[in-house]
């Protein structure tokens, strides 16, 4: 599997062509029914982090890249677009594994930021968590929670995929703070993530009809 993984990932612009991504999503599939996901996640952080440093810097140069290694977190780039992902799924849920990794260090901290006493928007959390780690911020979008709403929305509720991209969204949205709470609700209360939350909710009602 890892082989394959990285001759396809060496092609150029890999992440942004459609055959490629399809392979890509079938030799996922099958990495997963063949329990060979953990050399399949090797080869993709290699190939994220490989994308990232060949982006320029979006505020924070050395000193972002510095944060991610110690933290856990990265600079705000997401290595394929999520209408992509959409198209791709298996691929899709091993790549947001991969960025939920990476961003690990930012959400927790916009944990405990959201969960202080003082009172901040989703935005403003987010803002205060990057400058604390002294990177660039990221946008909503670009976090790997309201790219897993994005792909299960696409994603049929009779896909084989489907409960495994839920599983990884609720991971998300249920991880607590030291405090013991989440932030979920707050997350959709964002401007750009509210937009989410009526087809998600609608998407997972069908689930729960389908898988009754």
């Amino acid at each position: 599997m890892g082989f394959w993984c990285r001759i396809l990932t060496a092609l150029k612009n890999w992440n942004r062509t459609a055959e490629t991504l399809y392979v890509l999503d079938q030799v996922v599939k099958f990495a997963f029914y063949a329990g060979e996901m953990k050399v399949v996640l090797t080869v993709l952080r290699e190939a994220y982090e490989e994308y990232r440093e060949s982006q320029p810097s979006r505020g924070s140069g050395m000193t972002a890249l510095v944060s991610w290694m110690t933290a856990g977190t990265s600079p705000a780039y997401i290595l394929i677009d999520s209408t992509k992902l959409a198209a791709a799924p298996w691929l899709g849920y091993a790549v947001l594994q991969v960025e939920t990794v990476s961003s690990s260090g930012l959400w927790a901290l916009l944990l405990d930021v959201l969960t202080a006493e003082k009172k901040r928007t989703f935005e403003e959390g987010l803002k205060k968590a990057a400058q604390k780690l002294d990177m660039s911020v990221p946008t909503v979008p670009d976090l790997p929670l309201f790219r897993l709403a994005e792909v299960i929305i696409a994603v049929s509720v009779e896909s084989e995929i489907f409960p495994l991209l839920c599983q990884e969204f609720f991971r998300l949205f249920l991880q607590r703070s030291v405090n013991h709470v989440s932030i979920g609700d707050q997350f959709f209360l964002s401007n750009q993530a509210s937009k989410l939350l009526k087809p998600i909710k609608q998407k997972l009602r069908d689930a729960a009809e389908y898988y009754r």
